[in-house]
């Protein structure tokens, strides 16, 4: 009797610790950096680390929670300080600081397999298609939701390199 080899695609749960991993390196990246450095934004960019982490955190909440009609854990205002075509430009007193987004970044980074894997097989709304990663559930967005960070990721190195040296 053969036995077969693990499957090829893995499983959404997988791919759901996976994220969380990325996260964790994204978190690990971010830990030297204090706030006023988080408010910087040098020559040849046009975000500062703020608004990328922001961001990662509003299309997180799009993606698992609003896409599919359910309510967002947080920010349901952050459509206008970080979705996209947003920046630093559109702030005010309101928006969140450092700390708060730090804070909201690793309590929604963990444990997201019992957060959300009730709802994997949940339909969207509306189908989407970003990056050329197309869903229909909200399972489906977690391919999305790492190549998105990993793009992030890239300007967050560029950032802290550029502000810390590091």
């Amino acid at each position: 009797m053969t036995t077969r080899a693990s499957s090829p695609i893995p499983s959404a749960y997988k791919i759901i610790a996976d994220y969380e991993s990325l996260r964790a390196f994204i978190l690990k990246l971010l830990a030297p950096v204090e706030a006023k450095h988080a408010l910087v934004v040098p020559a040849g960019h046009s975000n500062h680390l703020h608004w990328h982490i922001g961001h990662m955190l509003f299309a997180q909440a799009g993606a698992l929670y609003l896409w599919s009609g359910a309510p967002a854990p947080y920010g349901k205002g952050w459509m206008a300080y970080f979705g996209q075509g947003t920046g630093p430009k559109s702030y005010d007193s309101l928006v969140p600081d450092w700390d708060e987004l730090l804070a909201v970044m690793r309590k929604h980074s963990v444990g997201l397999a019992e957060t959300v894997g009730p709802r994997l097989s949940a339909p969207l709304g509306r189908p989407q298609n970003f990056m050329n990663i197309p869903m229909a559930t909200v399972g489906e967005t977690f391919p999305f939701l790492m190549a998105h960070e990993g793009e992030h990721i890239a300007h967050i190195k560029s950032l802290r390199k550029k502000i810390l040296g590091i």
